[in-house]
């Protein structure tokens, strides 16, 4: 077998987990980044012996809805204390750690780094997963995360693993099967940016100011996405989508991965036992709801996820049909349009990132003036 072949064949919806490289008997698999600074695989063939193993691990190879036999159950919930002001929407994945975590539970997700440059994955136990809370809208890397899983999960202590949702499937089709003693936690992703755009964003709007807090979801005025940063000087950087570089490239999809544009479970083919996300538009669902900071969709995929939701406490919580959040997947059937994807990366080439973030901010200057204008001449007009 030409395994460096069917890698390379596998490259548009790679993931980048890792998964290969931690299945490779020779060590012979390392992840790098590419020239768009995502992480993919590369093999050294003179170590390589075709083994196959690195493909067998692949969860791109794998067909996990054909083993799925359970109709999935949706909620509008929230937390009923403070905690569903520090958390994205309901605080509902802090309920259920809470409701799950003894000394011997392991919760693995995505965190900040403590500069607050990156974001990475990792193993805390019940005392320290306040870290885990809130949406990070930047890839994880995943790789050291399934190796400790697989170990805890072996030992026979008991782990929560969250991340997107092709993230658990790595989990999966690395462990090669489920366990009785693992919990799967997957989110409505939008897609993931690379590590470097993020910090290279970053970096431009702190101009050496020290960072103390980055938010992509504060509440304070509403539970909207927006890019909140504070520095230790006491300076705040607070731009919502629309006037922010690196949200708007982000909704817009201008740099998410390759396989984001064709992800197979951005539908409703989510694996993991319990999918969360924000519950958009609830006021189709009940109007007296809209006014809330913060309503969580939990989708339960499976009957372990099923189970250990309705055993959670002190949580609002009502079962909706699928016609009230059914819009909230995807409804792209899988695919972003790649044209602004292969237009930015093909600018980015010649304009470096900085460049980039200043033709961004003159041209929303210029809409906001223009906005401004109309509506003075409009008023004007009313006057008249």
């Amino acid at each position: 077998m030409n395994i460096v072949i069917s890698i390379n064949d596998l490259k548009e919806n790679c993931t980048g987990c890792g998964a290969c490289s931690l299945a490779c008997p020779c060590k012979c698999i390392t992840l790098s980044p590419d020239t768009e600074d995502f992480m993919f695989p590369t093999i050294d063939e003179n170590k390589c012996i075709g083994c196959g193993k690195c493909i067998e691990k692949c969860h791109i190879k794998h067909d996990f809805e054909s083993n799925k036999c359970f109709t999935p159950v949706g909620f509008c919930a929230w937390r009923q204390d403070n905690i569903r002001l520090c958390s994205s929407s309901g605080g509902i994945f802090s309920s259920i750690i809470d409701s799950l975590c003894d000394k011997n539970t392991y919760v693995f997700g995505a965190a900040f780094s403590n500069d607050w440059k990156s974001v990475v994955h990792i193993r805390c136990n019940s005392n320290h997963y306040s870290r885990l809370r809130k949406s990070k809208y930047v890839i994880s890397q995943i790789t050291n995360s399934l190796y400790e899983a697989k170990s805890e999960l072996q030992k026979g202590n008991k782990v929560i693993f969250s991340g997107t949702p092709c993230q658990i499937a790595a989990l999966y089709a690395y462990l090669g099967c489920d366990y009785k003693n693992l919990i799967t936690i997957d989110v409505l992703c939008h897609g993931v940016p690379s590590q470097k755009m993020y910090k290279k964003h970053l970096d431009f709007i702190s101009k050496g100011r020290e960072v103390v807090l980055v938010d992509f979801r504060p509440k304070g005025n509403g539970w909207n996405a927006r890019f909140n940063v504070a520095f230790s000087n006491g300076d705040v950087y607070n731009k919502d989508q629309m006037h922010d570089w690196y949200l708007y490239n982000y909704f817009q999809n201008t740099f998410l991965r390759r396989s984001c544009y064709h992800c197979k479970y951005s539908t409703s083919n989510h694996i993991a036992d319990i999918t969360l996300g924000d519950f958009w538009y609830i006021e189709k669902y009940k109007k007296e709801y809209a006014n809330e900071p913060g309503v969580g969709l939990v989708i339960c995929n499976t009957q372990k996820g099923l189970d250990c939701f309705k055993h959670l406490e002190g949580i609002h919580v009502e079962e909706v049909d699928s016609d009230y959040y059914s819009y909230i997947y995807r409804s792209r059937e899988n695919t972003y349009n790649r044209n602004k994807r292969d237009q930015f990366f093909a600018e980015k080439k010649h304009k470096n990132t900085e460049l980039l973030e200043k033709f961004f901010k003159a041209k929303v200057f210029a809409i906001d003036i223009l906005v401004k204008a109309k509506r003075i001449v409009k008023k004007a007009g009313r006057k008249d």
